[in-house]
Formats: structure tokens, sequence, C-alpha cells
């Protein structure tokens, strides 16, 4: 059994131009190019909601976006809802998700309640993503209490979002790690942008040896690597935190997966899945597997060690999709480097989706 955590939200996925952004919001965009993710005000929050209620909206947050990349390899998980509103439950339900309630896992139509709803601005500008968020749960860490009080039924666990937590409840997270520190299973720890609360975590998890897997993009490992002081690549990077705390290390980006572990070739096929599968993810769907040969694959160059992996991935110059690529590419590589087998419903070459 894999358990997702920590939050489930709503996204709203606007696709544009800079330059057709309303001026008033341009003001949160710091950065030309790259990643980006702000926290705003209630005043903004609210005109945004009411300026794209229209746009497309979809299950989001990192436990989120981690469960419904299993689902659509028909993978069974259970997933942290701290709020639970009706939209958000309708949104699961007929998929292989499961939530705690009590001391069960329910089918999400069993765990509604009235909780309010929080929604991420997720603007996709060329290639990549400004994120506006308000969100009380993430920021506060509410806990889905029941979730934390039945881990220990299962094996596996993937975690992120800590990077969204306000540092005053750093005593939450302090929560967190004392759980997760008598959790018998696998811990997968994906990294987010580096706040005080993610430094936090991630060093309290790798001190007091709580993961056995991390997973980050290669904006967040440019971070790492400045604050472990680690001088050279982010090849050498993933070695030096293998090595160092004994954990499986996967760096993603566009261009390459970077892999290290004491004995890499066991999960080369996950590995190589997963980057398929992120590709098809990119074109619209899982389904669209059989065409990623349309794409072409990066100039980075294939290594393969005992204990590194290079490789190269499927570049898609216009994606369909590019949130929720990174939990998905993780959760997919944890899974089935664990024995878990995907399900995959691809359609005919070619065939529109």
């Amino acid at each position: 059994m894999i358990l997702c955590a920590l939050f489930t939200n709503w996204d709203r996925i606007i696709k544009s131009k800079l330059e057709n952004i309303p001026t008033k919001l341009r003001y949160f965009f710091k950065v030309k190019d790259g990643d980006e993710e702000v926290t705003i005000d209630k005043k903004v929050y609210d005109y945004l909601r009411e300026k794209f209620s229209k746009s497309e909206r979809r299950i989001g947050g990192n436990a989120g976006n981690a469960s419904i990349a299993l689902a659509k390899l028909s993978i069974p998980s259970v997933l942290s809802m701290p709020i639970r509103p009706k939209s958000l439950i309708h949104e699961l339900s007929g998929l292989p998700i499961k939530v705690a309630k009590g001391k069960r896992f329910e089918r999400p139509e069993k765990c509604v309640r009235s909780d309010p709803e929080f929604e991420h601005f997720i603007f996709e500008l060329n290639g990549c993503r400004k994120i506006l968020t308000y969100d009380r749960m993430s920021n506060e860490l509410w806990l889905d209490e029941d979730f934390w009080n039945n881990i220990k039924r299962a094996k596996l666990l993937y975690i992120s979002g800590f990077h969204l937590v306000h540092e005053k409840y750093r005593k939450r997270i302090e929560y967190i790690c004392d759980i997760l520190s008598e959790f018998k299973g696998k811990v997968w720890l994906e990294v987010g942008t580096g706040t005080s609360s993610m430094n936090f975590a991630l060093r309290r998890m790798l001190d007091n040896q709580i993961i056995t897997h991390i997973g980050m993009n290669d904006i967040e490992a440019g971070e790492i690597k400045r604050n472990m002081k680690v001088h050279g690549s982010l090849e050498e990077l993933a070695s030096y935190i293998s090595k160092e705390y004994g954990i499986h290390v996967t760096i993603h980006s566009r261009e390459a997966r970077i892999v290290a572990d004491s004995n890499v070739k066991r999960y080369l096929p996950s590995v190589e899945l997963s980057i398929k599968v992120c590709a098809a993810l990119s074109m619209g769907g899982i389904e669209r597997i059989n065409d990623i040969s349309m794409l072409t694959l990066s100039n980075v160059r294939k290594v393969i060690t005992q204990k590194l992996a290079v490789l190269p991935t499927y570049i898609n110059e216009t994606p369909l999709q590019l949130t929720g690529l990174g939990d998905a590419s993780s959760i997919i590589e944890f899974a089935l480097a664990n024995g878990y087998v995907p399900k995959i419903n691809k359609k005919e070459k070619g065939t529109p989706t």
C-alpha cells in the first residue's frame, strides 16, 4: 500500500503569455524564466478566484498529484486530505484512491466534510510555472489526523509540501518527523523550493535517517548544493547525498534524470518507464505513451555505472501539461521499483486525444 502526503487542493491552470497577464499580477513574477511560487494575500486571492473562475480546475497539491498519477496507472493509494469538501471528493470518485476515516481506509465519497476549498493559481508561461497561493491549510500545516494515525499499515510513504509551511508552524513539522521516525517502511521525500521550513524538514529527516529516498528538480538541487557546500555538478551532488546518507537520490530536470544509489541498475526499469510516462503526460495523458516517439530525446549523454545513472528525457516544446510532472515522475519510480505493476491503456499511435 502506498500513502501520499501532505496536501490535496484544487489547481487553477492558466495557460497564457506574460504580456497577456493583468499588470497587477506581473508584480508577483520576480523571475523571468523558471518556476516560481509566491504567497499572496486574501484580497489578491479573491480577485484571482473571480478573474479565472472559468479556467481549468483539477486536483493538485503534491500528494494529490502523486495519487492521481498512480491512479492513471491503476495503482491504488491512500491520500492525505486535511480538507474534504464535496467538490474535491467528487473528483476522486471512481479512482483507485482511498482516504483514512477512523481506523479504516474508505472510498472518498464516504469521507465528505463541510471543509473550505483552497485553490492554487498556476500560470503556465513559456514552458515554466508561476504559482500564486493563499492557502491556510498548507501554510499552517493542517493535519489529516486519521491518515497519520494509520500509517503503520503501509510499507511505502511519499511525502511533499513542507516548502509551503510557514516557519512559525515548525512544531507540526517536528510532529510529523516524530511519527515517521517510528515508521518501518520506506519514505520518499520530494523536495520543494528552499524555504526555511523545507530546509528544516530536510535536515531533520536526513540527520535522523527518516527517509530512504529523496527526489528534487534541478533548481531545488542547486539550492541544496549551495546549502550543503557541495562543489561540482548535480551528478556529484546526487552521488554525495546517496553515499553520505545511504539513500536513493533522483534529480529530475527537463533534459535529464540523474539517479544515485548503491545499486542503481535495480532502479533503471522504473526510471525509464517513469520518463516515458511523464513524456506522455506532457502530451496530454498517459494513454499517449505510444506517441512519445514523436518527441526528441535531449542531447544529454547516457551514463550508467553501478552507483550513478544519467538518462536523457523526451523534450516537448509545446507541452499540454507542466504541473505535477515532478510528483508523477518520482511516485512512479518509487512504486515501480518496489514491485507495483502499472496498467496503461494505450491508444493507437497517432490517435488524437
